[in-house]
């Protein structure tokens, strides 16, 4: 098994929702909504979150999935709702066949 094998396996296991992965709603405006197996890693950010004076507090998530498994590439800028919780698109990469959405969300 060559590397990138080796990759594409682990994608596997750790989009399963057997494993680490949850049914996750996706949902970004003009697209039908979707259900897909996903990560959302809310503790990946490597800044702190950001807190201003009146109360808002900027959080930074990333959320993993298989590019094959959503029909659509979120942009940066754009809203998306992740199991109802809105966020704001920063950053799309893709990273050994997963699609990686780095989020935003302000909450007060």
């Amino acid at each position: 098994m060559g590397f990138k094998d080796q990759v594409a396996a682990d994608a596997g296991v750790f989009l399963n929702v057997q494993e680490f992965a949850e049914d996750m709603l996706i949902s970004v405006a003009g697209e039908a909504p979707v259900t897909v197996p996903a990560v959302l890693d809310e503790d990946s950010s490597d800044k702190q979150a950001l807190s201003f004076p009146d109360g808002t507090v900027v959080y930074t998530s990333k959320l993993y999935l298989a590019q094959a498994d959503i029909p659509f590439r979120p942009k940066a800028g754009k809203e998306i709702s992740v199991n109802g919780v809105s966020y704001r698109v920063l950053d799309t990469a893709l990273e050994a066949g997963m699609l990686v959405l780095t989020l935003e969300k302000v909450s007060s």
